[in-house]
């Protein structure tokens, strides 16, 4: 007979719950897109299910059988890294302000087991942060989510309160607002109660344009009236996400007014560092569903889609803000109710290629695209694409991959086009193999003008990168000045110049032709 120690007892205990919160997580499957919700509002059971679907424009999702996990989960997106879902969650069990100051980073698998990675850092600029659990994605094997940091007289209003019990009346000039990633979650390991590790990179978040300035103050004047209960408060940046299409990070911003939740999207650039003006996405305001946003994503043509803690589904469009075709999905809610987040679909290479380059270029009042490749094994065809606000794609050419009669090392290929838009032009490849599997390449832009004296620059406003076009004669030097004359940045006999260590402000470029003449105009970088 073999007797069993209490402590042995006791070691394989823990050693059996350490195995099933930390059991093999099974992997995602490629180009679907994910939903992580559970019934009810912030205090129900933490009951979650797992939605997957292959059509981001449908309301209805595959749904998994419940399972439970410790604590509120929101802020997910899935990494084409390791196939896996990444979240945030609060460290406590309860709604409490002690509780939300820690925010974990968790990974989840397809079969709803989990990893507690650790706490996941705030940028240190403030003397009190904490991290908007409700707003994080992946994009490029990072998890980047939002931050908030309280000035001296945000940290001073909130001390008189805990001691008094009034309400601490914050302003939006109390609180300051930063985006924040971690590179490479993937190869994390999980650290429970430390801090997962430093952070990537952070920039602050400008909120001063009047009409979010509005908006976030609307909130905070609800905390302001329910205090000390300010989890009952809606509002605020409820969820982020990058298009895979511009690289730009959209956020849809839930606020209460007249009784009423009501919202609208925002987009900002991803500068390395520095700050990053916010701005409204068009002038349409939402009140409809009337509540907040459970989570927002993208699909790889840049389309954003909603979904909403009503359980209503809908696509939010990039030029007026409005939402589009809101159908009641099937992901469960209680009592009206449901607290959760979507995830975009990531896309792995299913096919032996190589795209060695992709280009377009003007050419007599026509659009010359090229592309060339390598290692075609099994590819099927190549459809171009077409946008010109590279949101809406429509099919312009397909060619069959050359490898289907004949075996080379490199592969070329080239479609013009006689009757491009004037203004930008967006071109796209869609390659697609034998068995259906498809997959992007990146995008290319070629801007055209019936006016070509003039100094064109795009897009307006500029992101991390701008465009400059002539042709009268080629550039040879570009200088940037701020508007006290000063100046910033200098380029060398380029079309395309490099904004990222610039902040958000208005600028002055100067282009610097052959024959030493030169043409200024102003422009504004998000």
């Amino acid at each position: 007979m073999c007797k069993i120690s209490t402590k042995a007892l006791m070691c394989a205990t823990v050693s059996l719950m350490t195995f099933q919160a930390h059991a093999a997580l099974t992997k995602f499957l490629p180009n679907t897109y994910v939903s992580l919700s559970k019934a009810g509002d912030n205090t129900a059971a933490k009951t979650y299910y797992i939605g997957t679907s292959t059509n981001p424009s449908s309301s209805a999702f595959t749904l998994s059988a419940p399972f439970t996990l410790p604590y509120n989960v929101n802020g997910i997106g899935l990494n084409a890294t390791d196939s896996l879902l990444y979240g945030a969650t609060w460290v406590g069990t309860d709604n409490t302000i002690g509780n939300s100051m820690g925010v974990s980073l968790y990974r989840i698998g397809a079969n709803g087991q989990y990893q507690d990675m650790g706490l996941l850092p705030t940028p240190g600029t403030q003397t009190l942060e904490y991290v908007n659990f409700s707003a994080g994605t992946i994009y490029n094997g990072a998890y980047y989510y939002t931050t908030y940091g309280f000035t001296p007289t945000g940290v001073a209003k909130l001390a008189a309160a805990q001691s008094t019990g009034l309400p601490p009346n914050l302003t939006t000039a109390d609180i300051k607002g930063y985006l924040c990633w971690l590179n490479n979650v993937a190869g994390l390991s999980p650290t429970p109660g430390t801090t997962v590790a430093g952070l990537s990179g952070y920039y602050q978040l400008d909120f001063s344009n009047p009409v979010l300035t509005a908006a976030l103050q609307s909130f905070l004047d609800q905390i302001n009236s329910s205090y000390p209960n300010i989890f009952n408060a809606d509002g605020g940046i409820q969820d982020i996400d990058i298009n895979p299409s511009n690289g730009l990070v959209y956020a849809y911003i839930s606020y209460p007014q007249g009784g009423t939740t009501v919202g609208r999207p925002v987009v900002f650039n991803a500068p390395a560092s520095g700050v990053s003006s916010v701005a409204p996405v068009g002038s349409t305001v939402n009140t409809a569903p009337g509540q907040e946003t459970a989570g927002i994503m993208f699909d790889p043509g840049g389309s954003l889609y909603s979904l909403f803690t009503t359980g209503d589904y809908a696509g939010v469009n990039l030029s007026t803000g409005a939402l589009t075709n809101m159908t009641m999905s099937n992901v469960p809610t209680s009592g009206g109710n449901l607290r959760g987040d979507l995830a975009k679909a990531f896309t792995v290479n299913p096919l032996p290629l190589d795209l060695m380059s992709f280009k377009a270029a003007r050419k007599d009042g026509t659009v010359a695209v090229q592309w060339k490749t390598t290692k075609e094994e099994g590819v099927k065809m190549y459809v171009l694409e077409y946008s010109t606000d590279a949101r809406n794609w429509q099919e312009l050419d397909r060619q069959q991959a050359q490898s289907m009669a004949q075996t080379r090392n490199t592969y070329e290929y080239s479609y013009t086009q006689n009757n491009p838009a004037q203004g930008i032009n967006y071109y796209r490849l869609n390659m697609i193999d034998q068995d259906a599997a498809h997959r992007y390449s990146n995008i290319v832009q070629v801007m055209l003008s019936s006016n070509t004296t003039d100094l064109l620059l795009y897009p307006v406003p500029a992101t991390n990168t701008l465009y400059l076009s002539n042709g009268k004669q080629n550039i040879s030097t570009v200088y940037i000045y701020d508007l006290y004359g000063r100046k910033v940045l200098t380029a060398n006999g380029t079309s395309a110049i490099d904004l990222s260590r610039l902040a958000g402000s208005t600028y002055i470029l100067e282009a610097v032709y052959e024959d030493g003449s030169s043409s200024k105009k102003q422009f504004t970088k998000q």
